[in-house]
């Protein structure tokens, strides 16, 4: 409920000296307008003025600043303002032309920036500066991510072309979590790590893409595909809201069944109307049996099974 709270405060106006000390890279500046933006009061002059700290160039590693460490820290607050600018894009009709042509300039600096946060926080004895204030930091960057992807579809097929993008897609799936690993938004309507996935998924260069990168990689892809089983077997232990979890897991549609089959467990699909696990004989014995509507629905997802490690099964 904080989202929605957060998305339908009060939205007055913030003034053209706190937006300009902002763009010069004031840190106090940009955290006081952090705590006052939201989709109401969001405008093309604040929007820059958070793009500029959001550029890659700035990222530590390959950054040309004498102290690169102060940008890193101006990254944070920018970073959350992500989620009321993507969502103005959305919602605002005035906004949203000139809002998305500056979204889609930025897209790439935005992944890479997200790829970075994710590295960084893998990194044993990390501690992101947003750590403080939310029980997940994978979770918020996720959902900065969905927002802005979802603003526009050109946005989201902006990143679909970028290498980075399917880098923290992957990241963000196999993430270790503190907090739920499936998380429900008011505001958003799904878990965002699962509506980040779901966009890919449901691009045919997406999927494509993404089936490459699991191929390429196979401790990526093991991994990979351990997370969907074991944010199943969550969602059917957790206390709260089950079956809610299970929906969100089921959006992702046929490729779901396909996740499970490769992790090994051939005979398990998820159905969420019934919030439990159900035995599906199409399956057979082998993880590497695919049903004829699925491998035509999903050829990327299926190329995987055949390239997948054959197993010995029994009946």
């Amino acid at each position: 409920m904080a989202d929605k709270r957060r998305d339908t405060a009060k939205a007055l106006p913030i003034s053209h000296q706190l937006i300009l000390h902002a763009h010069q890279g004031s840190e106090e500046a940009l955290w006081e307008l952090k705590s006052k933006l939201v989709r109401g009061n969001c405008t093309l002059e604040i929007i820059r003025a958070v793009l500029e700290h959001l550029q890659a160039r700035y990222i530590p590693e390959v950054s040309r600043l004498s102290d690169p460490g102060l940008h890193f820290y101006r990254t944070t607050p920018c970073t959350e303002m992500l989620t009321p600018i993507g969502l103005a894009c959305r919602m605002e009709e005035k906004l949203r032309p000139e809002a998305t042509l500056l979204l889609l300039d930025h897209a790439e600096d935005i992944c890479r920036w997200i790829d970075y946060w994710c590295s960084y926080l893998d990194t044993p004895g990390s501690i992101h500066p947003m750590a403080a204030a939310f029980q997940d930091t994978h979770m918020v960057l996720a959902k900065e991510l969905f927002v802005v992807a979802d603003a526009d579809p050109r946005v989201l097929d902006a990143p679909l072309s970028f290498p980075k993008f399917y880098d923290v897609v992957v990241r963000l799936w196999t993430a270790k979590f503190e907090g739920e690993v499936i998380a429900s938004s008011a505001l958003l309507g799904i878990c965002p790590i699962i509506g980040t996935l779901k966009s890919v998924i449901g691009n045919d260069h997406g999927l494509e893409t993404l089936a490459n990168k699991l191929l390429a990689r196979r401790s990526s892809s093991i991994g990979f595909v351990r997370a969907f089983k074991n944010r199943v077997a969550l969602a059917n232990s957790s206390d709260k809201a089950p079956n809610v979890k299970l929906q969100h897991l089921n959006s992702l549609g046929s490729a779901a069944d396909g996740f499970l089959i490769l992790s090994g467990d051939s005979q398990t699909s998820v159905d969420s109307s019934h919030g439990s696990n159900t035995t599906g004989s199409s399956w057979r014995n082998s993880a590497c049996s695919l049903p004829k509507s699925w491998s035509v629905a999903n050829p990327a997802f299926a190329r995987i099974l055949v390239n997948w490690p054959r197993r010995r099964t029994t009946s």
